[in-house]
């Protein structure tokens, strides 16, 4: 509330998903048996989250899609993985295109379960559905096993390691494809933001080796081309369609975007607890609305507008309503002889002019 502003009428709303009007659990809407009005028309509201409680039960690893800055959907669920795989030739790296390998035009889309992972369960996970894919579609090769696939962490420079060996005789390249945030996709959550390739060369050794101007001696395999992040979901957003505002902007699922968010609500836990935040800050919404006669949620990550899933867990939020009469609007007349206004008689006192 700013300086001067006189609070005239103040409501409180605790409300809870399960209870809900209609909607959806993330996206609840609560009809209001005793409407708010604005007892001057000249008076606005202004709407305050005082407290949030919200399961960590969403997903990191999604199958929402990403959005670009223009409010495009992304290329990719945040749970796939782009790649290709070439077998064949003389020396390291191949580029035969082998069936079911994709191309670089039209690479392999890998799917994962969505869920929450630590960067070490993202790597087994990866290469179990990655060993499933090809033993299915890349046959008459090899038999391929996880054994064959090394996908280290360290947590000193925050980077995985991606090697691949096989005895079988064939040069094999995998090329690991980048994503973004923006347009979705895993590569991002092991820090692949520029195309990678890894493989084996006939003789059964792992490449490619690199000889880094700061190592004395040669390493194997590709890295991550920067720090890993499996938990890129570091805020949540609390927003309304219904409580109408015109003084927020956001450059969060897009850019340069008139703003619903009611609260952001920073991400302090992890998964399988509860995301309880105090908005201890008083972070404020001054509403377009005259009238109050339901309120409509939905949750937000900070990546899209897609409605976040709880996975049927139910969430919580207590919303202070105040009714303000600003002291812009003091001085004016208008305002001071609808203040002399009985609403229920539709009398006016007469108003002397000093």
């Amino acid at each position: 509330m700013a300086e001067g502003d006189i609070v005239v009428n103040r409501f409180n709303l605790y409300l809870k998903s399960s209870q809900r009007t209609s909607g959806t659990n993330s996206y609840p809407v609560f009809a209001l048996t005793r409407q708010l009005f604005l007892t001057n028309p000249m008076n606005i509201f202004e709407l305050t989250v005082k407290q949030v409680s919200i399961p960590y039960s969403y997903h990191n690893m999604s199958t929402a899609v990403g959005y670009t800055s223009a409010g495009v959907p992304g290329k990719l669920q945040f749970n796939q993985l782009q790649f290709v795989v070439c077998i064949g030739g003389a020396s390291y790296p191949s580029t035969t295109l082998v069936g079911g390998g994709g191309t670089f035009a039209v690479p392999v889309t890998l799917n994962i379960l969505p869920g929450n992972y630590s960067i070490t369960s993202l790597c087994t996970q990866v290469i179990y559905q990655l060993v499933n894919y090809l033993n299915y579609f890349v046959a008459g090769y090899i038999t391929f096993t996880a054994s064959m696939f090394s996908f280290s962490y360290s947590r000193d420079t925050m980077k995985v390691n991606f090697q691949f060996i096989s005895s079988a005789g064939y040069v094999i390249t995998f090329y690991f494809l980048p994503s973004t945030v923006v347009d979705g996709g895993l590569a991002y959550n092991f820090g692949i933001t520029s195309q990678i390739d890894f493989g084996t060369n006939g003789a059964g050794s792992s490449e490619p080796v690199t000889f880094p101007a700061y190592l004395y001696e040669p390493v194997y395999g590709a890295f991550s081309t920067q720090n890993i992040n499996c938990a890129p979901i570091t805020s949540l957003m609390v927003r309304s369609d219904y409580l109408k505002q015109n003084r927020s902007v956001e450059f969060v699922a897009i850019t340069d975007d008139l703003s619903d968010i009611l609260l952001q609500v920073p991400i302090q836990t992890i998964g399988t607890t509860f995301i309880t935040y105090d908005n201890a800050t008083s972070v404020t919404n001054r509403l377009k609305n005259g009238v109050i006669d339901q309120v409509s949620l939905y949750l937000t990550d900070d990546r899209t507008y897609d409605v976040l899933d709880l996975n049927g867990l139910d969430w919580s939020v207590m919303i202070e309503i105040a009714e303000i009469e600003t002291y812009s609007t003091r001085d004016n007349k208008a305002h001071q002889m609808m203040k002399q206004v009985d609403m229920s008689k539709g009398i006016i006192d007469s108003i002397q002019e000093s």
